[in-house]
This record gives C-alpha cells, structure tokens and sequence, in this order.
C-alpha cells in the first residue's frame, strides 16, 4: 500500500492479546492522522496486540499496525476494570498504529504467477508474471492443448489443476481466447490464497478453476 488512509475512516484492527487465540475488533475511525510514521485511532485493544494488522473497512486494505497506546485497565471502587474511552477521544490519547508506507518497500509482491501450457504430456513454462492474465499463442487448429498455473507467495506455492481446451478449425494459427484469466470472473483473491496456505504450510492446496475452460474457442 503506497498511500495515505483518510480521514476519520472506519477501522478494524485483528490481533492476539494477553494470549488469546485471536480478537476482531471493529468501530474505530482514524483520530490523528498528521503524523507521517503513524496515525491514532480508537481501536478496542489491549496488551500484547503489537503488531495487529490494522485494516480500512471500507478498502480491507491493511493501513498498518498496531504500535501501542492506551492504558488497559483503571481501578475501580477496589475492583480492576477495562479502561472506557469516548468516541470523540477526549478522555484517551487512541492507539497508535504504524503506517504501512514505513515498510512496504520491504514487502514481496503478495502472489506471482508460474504459467504453463503446452500439447498434452508437453506442457512448457513460458513465465512469470504478477498480472492474473497471460497472453497466449500462436496456437495451431484442430490441436488439443493443456495450461497450468502455480501460484506463488512468501508463504508457500499452490498448484491449479491441468485444464485443457481444443482449438477450432481452419487454417492459420489460432488463440482460443484473447488472455488466459485465472479465474473467469475476476483475480484470484490473494486474502484467500494465503488462506489456503496457511492451512497447510507445504502448499499443495488445490485452486479450483472454473470448468468454464473446458469449453472450445476461436480466433
């Protein structure tokens, strides 16, 4: 993420406090957002929470995250309770939350893409590329041919199954389609790929692709 949050935008901030498994916590808005290494926010946290992504509700784009900030707990008539804090912020300095623009240069592009395609039991690797597309071809008539996609994160890989298609008739070379998408209606979304990952480190979790590539197309 390469720019600025805005103003008073909603906030939701995942993280794993005092060693629970994992909280989600929504309602906060951005408070203070002048300062070029963090912004402040009214977000419902507590000790052990540094390092909690911090997203936009409205992009679920991770802004940052969590820095530290207030006091957990008040004294209360004898008693230990949560600290209160008001929306409006009067009565609490917020939590900080560390920009994402301090560190995204250090970040590797969240998902690359290994494509293959080929005649069968030939398939090529003809690239990398971080588009979800690729341009394929020329490609002969009346020829059967297999594609294969290993996606690709920090985290581990993910295998697509071999999908195939045959081109029409007729002479001249032939593009069954004018980009091979990886999925027909839209990217795959990287959230769920890392998904998938983290349920298994190994990284062997099957994409499954429409059967929409089965189908045979022209020129």
């Amino acid at each position: 993420h390469s720019g600025g949050i805005p103003d008073n935008a909603p906030l939701v901030v995942l993280s794993y406090p005092y060693g629970l498994p994992g909280k989600i916590a929504g309602g906060g808005n951005v408070r203070d957002n002048d300062r070029p290494q963090f912004f402040t926010g009214n977000l419902d946290n507590y000790g052990g929470s540094s390092g909690g992504a911090v997203l936009n509700l409205d992009t679920m784009v991770v802004e940052g995250i969590v820095n530290g900030g207030e006091a957990d707990f008040v004294e209360d008539g004898g008693c230990t309770r949560s600290k209160h804090c008001s929306d409006n912020g009067d009565d609490c300095q917020g939590e900080r939350v560390m920009r994402t623009t301090i560190f995204s240069d250090l970040i590797t592009p969240v998902v690359e893409y290994e494509v293959y395609l080929g005649t069968p039991g030939n398939l090529q690797f003809l690239g990398t590329t971080a588009d979800p597309q690729w341009t394929a071809g020329p490609l002969a008539g009346e020829t059967d041919y297999q594609w294969q996609v290993v996606a690709k994160t920090g985290c581990g890989e993910t295998m697509s199954q071999v999908w195939s298609f045959r081109t029409a008739t007729g002479g001249g070379n032939h593009q069954p389609i004018e980009t091979y998408d990886i999925e027909p209606n839209g990217r795959i979304d990287a959230r769920d790929l890392l998904q998938l990952l983290g349920q298994n480190p190994m990284g062997r979790n099957l994409i499954n692709f429409s059967d929409y590539w089965k189908e045979t197309y022209t020129k």
